[in-house]
């Protein structure tokens, strides 16, 4: 009895056993999880199998836009009529407008402010018949959009030249089209609790705090002016009534401007927030725009091997000098500012190979140099590199040598020709 126990203890050990080795099997044949065992196996690390990110993880690591957004984003995002602009320009605009119409027609309306007064004293004064209120009003009436007129142009221009300065020349209909987000109630839940509301809240009241305390303060001050001036003659309380609007406008239109401004910087510092990107965007971009690193490291080490490919004939005689060891070392060295800042090494060989640019470096009529330690430091420099700093004196003599030396040849040959 004691046995048969054991025994069914023993098949219950192995079938655990068994059941543990076939859930590693099946987690080690993840994809991804053999990816990991290869590479901790490269590295000589332990086998272990780690869990992948959850999704959520993933999305969130994904979605932190940490990144100012590029020339490209800001391009596409103004195509479709996003642009950092504050209304308080346009505000602050129409009413500097005003106050320069108001300026500019001083006498036209200081009458048309005259002729409402009087009609306004007269009504009255005098008897209210039907008759004598329709009168009335038609002269008010008439009064005020000849008053009005000028303003109303002022505003349309100030309001299209306000655009100027925050979005320049912008022409597109993205702004109008029908959007299937604007009709969705839980996305205008949101646009209403979103920080962009909260903040326009909060500028509208401090906004007309503002303006209510300047003009409080100035009718306080100006008050006992208009009414000391109602007993006066029409022309003259006119005259202190548009004393009285200037002075309002004009300290008015500063504080507007002031706030203009302050918004302006807001809605910049907010539209820059908005379409922040992701440091995976800012890569994809990049490539778009650059190409890919790794393709352009590619192209470059391409082209080095071409270079360095050609034979060495034709690369001695693209040098200014070359700077030899007697029988061991040979370097040819060119030096074109228009096409690299220093001197570079352009080809080298030892031994035989040495002998070969010698001999190509007299046929093709580049000078040689003889200067044994300068070669053997020379040749410690690779193709296509520039030579290093502690040599700079040293080549720049060779070089200034190379250049005294075609003068001379050329003085030469010019001497011999006349002689001729």
């Amino acid at each position: 009895m004691g046995r048969k126990v054991a025994a069914r203890r023993a098949r219950g050990r192995g079938d655990a056993k068994r059941a543990r080795r076939m859930r590693s099997t099946a987690r080690a044949s993840h994809p991804a999880a053999r990816l990991r065992l290869g590479a901790r196996a490269a590295r000589g690390a332990p086998l272990t199998y780690a869990a992948s990110p959850t999704p959520e993880g993933n999305a969130a690591m994904a979605e932190e836009k940490t990144e100012e957004p590029t020339e490209k984003k800001l391009k596409k995002v103004r195509e479709k009529g996003q642009v950092a602009k504050s209304k308080d320009i346009a505000d602050a605009m129409t009413l500097a407008a005003a106050i320069g119409v108001l300026t500019a027609c001083e006498s036209m309306l200081t009458g048309g402010l005259s002729r409402a007064v009087r009609t306004a004293l007269d009504f009255v004064r005098g008897e209210r018949t039907p008759q004598a209120t329709l009168a009335a009003l038609h002269d008010l009436a008439a009064s005020a959009v000849l008053t009005m007129l000028p303003f109303v142009a002022a505003a349309i221009v100030a309001g299209i030249v306000s655009q100027a300065p925050q979005a320049g020349f912008l022409i597109t209909l993205e702004p109008v089209m029908p959007k299937f987000d604007a009709i969705n109630p839980m996305a205008g839940i949101k646009r209403i609790f979103s920080l962009k509301s909260l903040l326009e809240l909060v500028k509208m009241i401090v906004k007309a705090l503002v303006l209510a305390c300047v003009a409080w303060k100035m009718m306080t001050s100006l008050f006992p002016l208009v009414v000391a001036s109602v007993y006066e003659a029409t022309p003259q309380l006119a005259r202190v009534l548009w004393t009285v609007l200037m002075k309002l406008l004009g300290t008015v239109s500063v504080v507007v401007a002031v706030l203009a401004a302050a918004d302006y910087k807001i809605a910049r510092v907010m539209f820059v927030r908005e379409n922040r990107m992701t440091k995976e965007e800012v890569k994809r971009e990049h490539k778009e725009s650059d190409g890919d690193p790794h393709t352009k490291g590619e192209r470059r080490r391409l082209a080095r091997e071409i270079a360095t490919s050609a034979p060495p004939r034709q690369r001695v005689g693209q040098a200014n000098v070359l700077v030899v060891n007697p029988t061991h070392y040979a370097v040819a060295i060119r030096y074109a500012p228009d096409e690299h800042p220093l001197p570079r090494v352009i080809e080298k060989a030892v031994d035989d190979g040495a002998l070969a640019l010698r001999r190509h470096a007299h046929a093709l009529g580049v000078p040689i140099v003889g200067n044994p330690s300068v070669a053997r430091a020379l040749y410690r420099v690779e193709r296509d590199a520039s030579i290093p700093e502690e040599l700079f004196e040293t080549v720049a003599a060779i070089l200034r040598w190379v250049e005294s030396l075609s003068g001379a040849r050329a003085v030469a040959a010019v001497s011999s020709a006349r002689s001729s």
